[in-house]
Protein backbone atom coordinates (compact mmCIF):
# COMPACT_ATOMS: atom_id res chain seq x y z
CA UNK A 1 0.00 0.00 0.00
CA UNK A 2 2.99 2.41 1.19
CA UNK A 3 5.00 1.70 -2.25
CA UNK A 4 1.69 2.62 -4.50
CA UNK A 5 1.28 5.64 -2.61
CA UNK A 6 4.70 6.81 -2.75
CA UNK A 7 4.35 5.92 -6.95
CA UNK A 8 1.39 7.63 -6.95
CA UNK A 9 2.64 10.63 -4.77
CA UNK A 10 5.70 10.99 -7.23
CA UNK A 11 3.57 11.31 -9.94
CA UNK A 12 1.14 13.55 -8.69
CA UNK A 13 3.01 16.41 -8.15
CA UNK A 14 2.82 19.35 -10.22
CA UNK A 15 6.01 19.72 -12.62
CA UNK A 16 6.19 22.95 -11.85
CA UNK A 17 5.93 22.74 -8.05
CA UNK A 18 8.66 19.42 -7.86
CA UNK A 19 11.85 21.20 -7.22
CA UNK A 20 10.56 24.54 -5.72
CA UNK A 21 11.66 25.31 -2.37
CA UNK A 22 8.64 24.82 0.07
CA UNK A 23 8.18 28.67 1.37
CA UNK A 24 9.96 29.10 5.03
CA UNK A 25 11.71 25.51 4.87
CA UNK A 26 14.85 23.76 3.47
CA UNK A 27 13.62 21.10 1.14
CA UNK A 28 11.07 20.71 -2.11
CA UNK A 29 8.78 18.03 -2.63
CA UNK A 30 11.30 16.09 -4.74
CA UNK A 31 13.83 16.59 -1.74
CA UNK A 32 11.31 14.98 0.89
CA UNK A 33 10.68 12.14 -1.52
CA UNK A 34 14.19 11.88 -2.09
CA UNK A 35 14.96 11.56 1.96
CA UNK A 36 11.64 8.99 1.87
CA UNK A 37 13.27 6.60 -0.43
CA UNK A 38 17.16 7.42 1.64
CA UNK A 39 15.11 5.76 4.89
CA UNK A 40 13.98 3.27 3.25
CA UNK A 41 17.43 2.09 1.79
CA UNK A 42 18.58 2.56 5.49
CA UNK A 43 16.27 0.52 7.38
CA UNK A 44 17.55 -2.82 6.37
CA UNK A 45 20.94 -2.27 7.79
CA UNK A 46 19.09 -1.15 10.96
CA UNK A 47 16.95 -4.54 10.94
CA UNK A 48 19.96 -6.58 10.57
CA UNK A 49 21.92 -5.06 13.39
CA UNK A 50 18.91 -5.42 15.46
CA UNK A 51 17.67 -8.40 15.05
CA UNK A 52 20.88 -9.70 15.09
CA UNK A 53 21.61 -8.42 18.85
CA UNK A 54 24.31 -5.91 17.22
CA UNK A 55 24.71 -2.30 18.26
CA UNK A 56 24.46 0.52 15.50
CA UNK A 57 27.54 1.59 13.63
CA UNK A 58 30.27 4.08 15.05
CA UNK A 59 27.86 6.75 13.31
CA UNK A 60 25.21 6.38 16.11
CA UNK A 61 27.16 8.17 18.24
CA UNK A 62 27.51 11.14 16.50
CA UNK A 63 24.11 13.29 17.95
CA UNK A 64 21.32 12.97 16.18
CA UNK A 65 20.93 17.06 15.73
CA UNK A 66 24.43 16.54 14.18
CA UNK A 67 23.12 13.53 11.74
CA UNK A 68 19.85 15.97 10.90
CA UNK A 69 22.05 19.00 9.81
CA UNK A 70 24.59 17.08 7.22
CA UNK A 71 21.69 15.39 6.06
CA UNK A 72 19.16 18.10 5.37
CA UNK A 73 21.68 20.57 4.74
CA UNK A 74 24.43 18.37 2.58
CA UNK A 75 23.27 14.91 1.39
CA UNK A 76 20.39 15.46 0.63
CA UNK A 77 20.54 18.03 -1.73
CA UNK A 78 23.59 16.51 -3.11
CA UNK A 79 21.61 12.87 -3.48
CA UNK A 80 18.21 15.43 -5.10
CA UNK A 81 20.28 16.83 -7.63
CA UNK A 82 20.21 14.50 -10.30
CA UNK A 83 17.67 12.32 -8.86
CA UNK A 84 14.34 12.27 -11.53
CA UNK A 85 10.85 10.98 -11.01
CA UNK A 86 12.03 7.57 -12.64
CA UNK A 87 14.82 7.46 -10.68
CA UNK A 88 13.23 7.81 -7.69
CA UNK A 89 10.75 5.30 -8.47
CA UNK A 90 13.31 3.01 -9.51
CA UNK A 91 15.47 3.50 -6.03
CA UNK A 92 12.28 3.42 -4.20
CA UNK A 93 11.44 0.05 -5.51
CA UNK A 94 14.29 -1.87 -5.18
CA UNK A 95 15.13 -0.56 -1.38
CA UNK A 96 11.43 -2.06 -1.08
CA UNK A 97 11.82 -5.59 -2.72
CA UNK A 98 15.09 -5.35 -0.37
CA UNK A 99 13.19 -4.53 2.59
CA UNK A 100 10.59 -7.32 1.79
CA UNK A 101 13.23 -10.10 1.43
CA UNK A 102 14.92 -9.13 4.54
CA UNK A 103 11.63 -9.48 6.48
CA UNK A 104 10.73 -12.84 5.25
CA UNK A 105 14.13 -13.67 6.76
CA UNK A 106 13.84 -12.42 10.81
CA UNK A 107 13.81 -15.50 12.49
CA UNK A 108 10.12 -15.42 15.12
CA UNK A 109 12.38 -14.31 18.37
CA UNK A 110 13.75 -11.33 16.47
CA UNK A 111 11.12 -9.01 15.59
CA UNK A 112 11.28 -7.85 19.90
CA UNK A 113 14.94 -7.20 20.06
CA UNK A 114 15.60 -3.60 18.94
CA UNK A 115 18.28 -0.48 19.02
CA UNK A 116 18.46 2.93 18.93
CA UNK A 117 16.92 3.97 15.64
CA UNK A 118 17.76 6.97 15.11
CA UNK A 119 17.52 8.55 18.13
CA UNK A 120 14.94 6.22 20.20
CA UNK A 121 14.69 2.73 21.04
CA UNK A 122 12.67 0.86 18.40
CA UNK A 123 12.16 -2.67 18.06
CA UNK A 124 12.94 -4.80 14.55
CA UNK A 125 8.66 -4.73 14.24
CA UNK A 126 8.63 -0.66 14.88
CA UNK A 127 11.63 0.00 12.21
CA UNK A 128 9.73 -2.65 9.74
CA UNK A 129 6.78 -0.68 9.86
CA UNK A 130 9.10 3.17 10.11
CA UNK A 131 9.20 3.48 6.25
CA UNK A 132 5.24 2.67 6.15
CA UNK A 133 4.54 5.67 9.02
CA UNK A 134 7.49 8.23 7.87
CA UNK A 135 6.49 7.77 4.11
CA UNK A 136 3.05 9.24 5.81
CA UNK A 137 4.19 12.23 7.64
CA UNK A 138 6.19 13.22 4.63
CA UNK A 139 3.14 12.70 2.17
CA UNK A 140 0.91 14.62 4.63
CA UNK A 141 3.43 17.25 4.61
CA UNK A 142 4.09 17.94 0.61
CA UNK A 143 0.49 17.48 0.04
CA UNK A 144 -0.60 20.31 2.31
CA UNK A 145 2.26 23.09 1.17
CA UNK A 146 1.32 22.34 -2.48
CA UNK A 147 -2.55 22.30 -1.78
CA UNK A 148 -2.99 18.88 -2.60
CA UNK A 149 -5.53 17.88 0.20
Amino acid sequence: ETRSAFLNLLNEIPEGKFEVVFPGEQWSAKQELVHVVQVLKMIPTGILKASSGKKRSILSSVPTSVRGWVNGHIIIPMQSRKATRDSMATSYENAHSALIQLLETIPDDAWDKGARYPSQYRTVEEMALRPANHFKEHADHVRSVLGMV
